[in-house]
């Protein structure tokens, strides 16, 4: 976002000179015009205060988001190598146990041992079952977590997608009057100074806190338009009035 520079006040202040105006009227006709682009000025100094405050909170939650989106792709990419091993396994498992049960053994009475291996397998098979039903278990408690953070992912981009457009909204709304301002401040601010130089070197030789007594005394007329010394004048009863002597 732009910055625009900060003028002393004596480079602030410019207005249209009117004919037969003194230069000490002229600069005071500057000051009361610029009074109000001051006050812009100002109080554009708090909007862009908190414009860059605004940038900073959603540059923060673009990089929490950047973060965080960079873990959930690690934890798919891990959950997705473990249902990749998981899957072929439990197919392997169901295909072992169709087979089993499709061959039931029924021992008879008098040889009970007869189905020993089978049911042993059962047992193996059973056993199997149980670990894979223990990983699949921790697989869709994974799988849960992801579909959530991916939401909370989803979410957290639309709201910074929203913000973000609306504070470039914003920056551009706040450049374009704040540049307006400053054009004008500057505008007076060169004529302000173009008064000044018109005095020539009697003003720039004065200190940064002369008098409007002092400054008459330097520049004389090309300040306030009387002349330096003018004399004073008395009344001398019914002859009129004449210079004091």
């Amino acid at each position: 976002m732009k910055r625009n520079l900060t003028l002393t006040l004596l480079t602030l202040l410019l207005a249209v000179a009117s004919f037969g105006q003194s230069v000490k009227d002229q600069l005071a006709a500057i000051e009361q015009e610029a009074t109000p682009l001051l006050a812009q000025r100002e109080a554009n100094k708090k909007t862009l205060a908190q414009l860059e405050q605004t940038k900073s909170d959603i540059q923060f939650g673009y990089d929490a988001l950047t973060k965080y989106a960079d873990k959930y792709k690690n934890d798919k990419a891990a959950y997705d190598i473990d249902l990749g091993g998981y899957s072929p396994q439990a197919d392997a498992l169901n295909s072992a146990m169709a087979a089993h049960n499709s061959n039931r053994c029924t021992a008879p009475a008098d040889n009970p041992g007869v189905c020993a291996g089978y049911n042993a397998e059962a047992n193996q098979l059973n056993a199997r079952r149980a670990q894979l039903e223990t990983q699949k278990e921790d697989l869709d408690r994974r799988k849960g977590y992801l579909d959530t953070t991916l939401g909370q992912l989803r979410e957290l981009q639309s709201v910074l997608q929203a913000k973000f457009e609306k504070y470039t909204a914003d920056a551009n709304a706040y450049n374009e009057q704040n540049n307006a301002n400053e054009a004008k401040i500057k505008t007076l601010a060169d004529r302000w100074n173009a008064l000044l130089n018109s005095m020539g070197n009697c003003f720039k030789n004065l200190p940064p806190a002369a008098t409007d007594e002092q400054i008459h005394e330097a520049c004389g007329a090309a300040w306030d338009g009387n002349s330096v010394g003018k004399p004073a004048v008395v009344n001398q009863g019914t002859g009129g009035i004449t210079p004091n002597n």
